[in-house]
């Protein structure tokens, strides 16, 4: 991957100059083309990208709930439509995550095969959006 869209692909996914990142069912490739990828384990990565093609496959990305939940960067990979057999869609996808106690908070798109949530704790997220809403209409 050329450097610009390397630069490009890191600013999408929020990985900054010495951020480890760790990945989960990632395709073969994607260890060479996502920036920071150094086989770091899950747990002492600073960010961790989960992929699945199936909804059945969520319960096996653990490690980037876990992520998530202590604050760390936490993306779920999930094929675009029409890429790869897949009963992924993002509208469903983010409705799904909740029940692992986190929220999609930013979508972005990985590659031409590839899509990415961002994930957040609940908590976190409903927070901000109050927050959003208590500036817009103070006192109400």
């Amino acid at each position: 991957m050329k450097w610009p869209e390397f630069s490009e692909l890191a600013r999408r996914l929020g990985i900054t100059a010495g951020d480890k990142v760790a990945l989960i069912n990632a395709p073969p490739e994607y260890a060479h083309t996502i920036p920071g990828v150094d086989g770091s384990s899950p747990e002492l990565a600073d960010a961790v990208i989960g992929f699945t093609a199936r909804r059945a496959d969520l319960d096996q990305l653990t490690a980037v709930y876990v992520a998530a939940l202590a604050g760390r960067r936490a993306w779920i990979g999930y094929p675009k439509p029409g890429r790869l057999a897949t009963d992924l869609r993002r509208d469903e996808l983010a409705r799904d995550v909740r029940r692992y106690g986190v929220q999609s908070v930013e979508s972005v798109s990985i590659d031409r095969i590839w899509s990415g949530l961002l994930l957040h704790p609940l908590e976190t997220a409903e927070s901000a959006v109050q927050a959003d809403i208590d500036m817009a209409w103070p006192g109400g």
